[in-house]
């Protein structure tokens, strides 16, 4: 198969292109707007995510098999899906284009709610991407009101509300319609809606997108480019399909929460809602894998990945130990189930992390805190023989480190290249980040502040972001962009 040719980045797009109606290989219609370093960048990307998808059938009468050329576009595909993009997203743009955005030109259409979905929305949105938002009349995400804590926000009335800081945390960059999927005319429009999308996500129980006609099959019958992902809690196909689900199950369910807490105490779930994350992250792995795909068949693809097999997964080395080492893995607390020394250890002050993870290391903590005799103790010679007397490592090593506080043995073993440092607080962890100029936070208007995409493009971060849209804020606006 031959290559999708590169675009020429530098070359002005003709006007004659940016008219309403033309193909998306060029730029949006809307890309004159903004600044041109800007529209540079949008035209490329909006290229490039449009490079083999954005053209129709004329007719369903059209007999013609859908193969996609090299160049994305075959004979007979002659009606182009303009996506009207509004004036919000273009100050997005603008105010941020010192800031790399590859998503730009990629619409989601988000069903999902709570965690899994809602994070790969924002992941895709601090990409770049238009994420739509779908809600609930009246009630919206069900996080809106999972607080406490609260944080009072513009209501854009001219008074203020409350809103809780977990909604706050999983839906910046992004546009919000109420929808009524309940109501045929809202279901119709739902309908619409999605096929104006690039990628369209649910975490519906198995079969409900397909009742309301928003599954990948009735998407793609005339949208075959359209990706599609749902987030499930065992799987669509297997007999648990029909089972709720939550992190906290997950976390029981696949493992994760077995393996956490001290070895003689109750488990523990990950004190943040690590499955969810994971699916999450999972899930964006997915669609921009198959977006890769697309830009050179031309085809969408539906995702699906679940929270069961996403905890599972997540056992890494404890699963496979038990599968192929004969163990049968179990809680540890801090302690490493492989490695020592590799845990929390106590000092004249609190507690620290020391993450002695191989021989070099262990010889420079040795050295370090003034116990060089440790490594002529025949008990300690290599991490398997550590690992076997564990519990007389931890007390020769505690009765040093007892002497001095948690911030002298940090100086003392980062000045000899030892990974180690405080458990911080999440204040304190913010803190350190200003301190060491890591940037941590991205703020946004209506006091918005979190911490940002860990993501760097080319050694920069995004600092800033719209704002979490309050419910059904942007619902006239997208409605004016799908046509009837």
């Amino acid at each position: 198969m031959k290559s999708v040719p590169e675009l020429d980045r530098t070359a002005e797009v003709p006007s004659s292109e940016l008219d309403t109606g033309q193909s998306y290989r060029s730029a949006p219609p809307w890309a004159t707007l903004i600044g041109s370093n800007t529209k540079e960048i949008i035209s490329h990307a909006w290229a490039m995510a449009h490079h083999t998808s954005m053209i129709m059938p004329d007719s369903s009468d059209d007999e013609t098999p859908f193969i996609p050329s090299a160049h994305g576009v075959t004979t007979n595909w002659e009606r182009t899906i303009c996506m009207r993009t509004p004036s919000s997203l273009i100050d997005r743009f603008s105010v941020t284009t010192d800031t790399p955005q590859p998503l730009v030109g990629i619409r989601v259409i988000d069903f999902s709610r709570v965690l899994a979905g809602p994070f790969v929305g924002q992941t895709l949105g601090d990409l770049g991407a238009d994420v739509v938002k779908i809600e609930r009349p009246g009630l919206g995400d069900d996080t809106r009101i999972w607080g406490p804590p609260w944080r009072d926000i513009d209501d854009g009335e001219g008074s203020t509300e409350q809103e809780a800081t977990y909604y706050s945390s999983l839906n910046r960059n992004k546009r919000s319609i109420v929808l009524d999927l309940k109501d045929a005319d809202d279901v119709a429009f739902a309908q619409r809606l999605a096929r104006t999308g690039d990628i369209v996500l649910d975490n519906y129980k198995p079969g409900f997108a397909a009742s309301l006609g928003l599954d990948h099959a009735s998407l793609a019958a005339d949208r075959p480019d359209i990706i599609t992902a749902s987030i499930t809690a065992y799987g669509a196909e297997t007999d648990a399909a029909d089972l709720p689900g939550y992190d906290l199950v997950a976390q029981a369910m696949g493992g994760p929460m077995h393996l956490t807490g001290e070895a003689d105490s109750r488990a523990l779930r990950v004190g943040v809602p690590i499955v969810d994350m994971m699916t999450g992250m999972n899930a964006t792995i997915g669609v921009l894998a198959a977006l890769h795909e697309r830009n050179v068949t031309g085809v969408g693809r539906h995702i699906e990945v679940s929270l069961f097999d996403t905890a599972l997964a997540s056992t890494l080395n404890h699963q496979t130990a038990a599968l192929m080492g004969g163990s049968d893995p179990g809680r540890n607390g801090n302690r490493h189930a492989s490695i020592a020394p590799y845990e929390s250890y106590r000092v004249a002050d609190g507690e620290m992390i020391i993450a002695a993870a191989n021989q070099k290391l262990f010889a420079a903590l040795c050295r370090a805190i003034g116990r060089a005799d440790l490594l002529e103790d025949p008990r300690f010679t290599d991490n398997t023989i550590r690992r076997a007397n564990v519990i007389e490592l931890n007390a020769e090593l505690e009765t040093t480190l007892s002497t001095r506080t948690r911030d002298e043995w940090v100086a003392c073993l980062r000045a000899a290249d030892v990974p180690c440092g405080p458990i911080n607080s999440i204040h304190e962890a913010i803190a350190w980040g200003n301190e060491m100029n890591t940037d941590p936070l991205v703020t946004g208007d209506d006091g918005y502040r979190s911490v940002r995409s860990p993501i760097r493009i080319d050694g920069v971060a995004r600092s800033t972001a719209l704002r979490p849209p309050r419910m059904g804020e942007h619902s006239a606006e997208i409605r004016a962009e799908v046509a009837d």
